[in-house]
Order: structure tokens, then sequence, then C-alpha cells
């Protein structure tokens, strides 16, 4: 009886073991957005440091990411090789920045290269290489994982195992890294040089040198030396000479009549005599 129930648990054991193997496997593309996914490979030392993130952002099931490698050293680049399966594990034929896709940073499900000649798990498939790596440059790696389609023709979406194969595709650039510097280099500066300082120079100065300085200088002295004093000079000037005439006639008046009275006087003495 003891040897029956050690027998059952272990079934029971199994067969729990066997159904998570199948639910891993059979991650559904609507799952997957419960989880986070990253591109991780021989440029953060598999792990090293964090993944860089995958996004579904318009919903289309197809994730996007991009690798961007600032110097490409040369412990990043190694040999891409493939699991053969029965048949060893066999070179590529060239080398470069290696990597997979994985989900919630880990390594119990992932996607890579597939190969028909292996039985592939939601785990074995084969890294993806960027062969166009060239050490001491930069690098730029544009990652898709689409959960539309099937790394394989021959897989059907009835295959627990096939939810597991999506087709990972890439494309690699060297030097991409640097452009996006050189946008900003050679566009922001160039709107800030050409367009900015030109509104500081030709119309705000301009405003300042040829409107204000022109009231000031033409409107206002022009009433202070046109009106104001023009006034005061006529008015003087023609005070001034009816004071002098006035004070002149009444000087010929009292010179007139003490003549008069001279003479009165002489009379009066001649014809005393």
């Amino acid at each position: 009886m003891k040897k029956s129930k050690i027998l059952g648990i272990a079934l029971v054991a199994a067969m729990a073991a066997s159904v998570a193997v199948v639910n891993a496997s059979a991650l559904s593309a609507d799952e997957l957005k419960t989880h986070s996914v990253g591109i991780c490979g021989s440029f953060n030392g598999w792990g090293a440091t964090p993944d860089v993130v995958m996004t579904d952002d318009d919903g289309d099931g197809i994730w996007e990411g991009t690798v961007e490698i600032d110097n490409v050293t040369e412990d990043m680049i190694t040999e891409s090789t493939e699991d053969k399966g029965s048949a060893g594990v066999v070179s590529r034929g060239y080398s470069g920045v290696k990597f997979k896709v994985r989900l919630d940073n880990e390594w119990g499900t992932s996607w890579g290269d597939y190969e028909e000649a292996y039985d592939r798990t939601e785990n074995s498939q084969t890294d993806c290489c960027a062969k166009e790596a060239v050490a001491g440059q930069p690098l730029t790696i544009k990652v898709k994982l689409d959960t539309t389609t099937l790394a394989s023709d021959t897989l059907t979406v009835d295959d627990d195992d096939a939810y597991a194969l999506w087709n990972v595709t890439y494309t690699a650039e060297v030097g991409a890294a640097a452009e996006t510097p050189a946008e900003e280099s050679s566009e922001a500066p160039a709107e800030e040089s050409s367009e900015a300082p030109a509104e500081e120079s030709s119309e705000t100065p301009a405003e300042e040198s040829s409107e204000t300085p022109a009231e000031e200088s033409s409107v206002a002295p022009a009433e202070e030396s046109s009106t104001a004093p023009a006034a005061e000079e006529s008015t003087e000037t023609s005070a001034v000479p009816t004071g002098d005439t006035t004070s002149a006639v009444a000087l010929v008046a009292v010179v007139v009549a003490s003549l008069g009275a001279a003479v009165v006087m002489t009379k009066k003495a001649s014809s005393k005599e």
C-alpha cells in the first residue's frame, strides 16, 4: 500500500509538471501583453545589465526594440553556431553580436533563429547574430518579435509548442548609433543660430533703433525747437521794440517841452529889458 501511495503521488507530481510545461509553451499573443519582453545578448553580458525593452504600442502583435551600441568591443563579437541536435553544434560561418528575445528577463522562454533540423522548445532556438558588427564602431540593431506568424511553416497553432516559436527578424547597421547625435548637432543648433538670433538681431533691435529713437528725435525735439521756443522768441522780440519806441517818444516830448519853456523864459527876459 505504501508503495502504491508513493507511486500515485509521483504520478500526480509528474502530471502537474507536464501541465506547467505545456502552459509555459502555450503562451498566447494576448497573454504576452501581461509580461515584459526584452532583448538580451553579448552586448549586455547576457543579462549583466538590464535587457533592452521591446514594446507593441500599436497593438498589432509585433513587438519592437532597438539596441544601440556606442562602441562594439571584441568580447561582444562571438562565433555564431547552431545546435543540430544529434548532428551536434555547428558553425554558421560568421561571427557578430549575438542576442535573443526573452520573457520577463529570464531564460524560461526565449526566441531566436529557428532551424528545422532540431525539435525546438520554448528556449532552444539558435541565438540571433548581427554579423555586421565591427569592433571599435557603433552598431544599431532593430529587432522585431512577430506574434502573428510562426518561425516555421511546418508548425501549426494547434501545436502547444507553436506559440513559443514566433518569428524574430532584425536588421543591423554599422555607425547608425552615431547618426542621432549628428542630427541633433546639425539641425537643432542650426535652428537656434539661424532663426532665433535672426529674430533678435534683425527685428527687435530694428524696432528699437528705427522706431523709438525716431519718435524721440523727430517728434519731441521738433516740438521743442520749432513750437515753444519760436513763440517765446517772437513774443520777446515784439515786446522789446514796442517799449523802446514809447520811451523815445516820451524823451522827445520832454525835450520839446523844455525847449518851449526856454523860449518863453527868453522872451519874458527880453521884454523886461
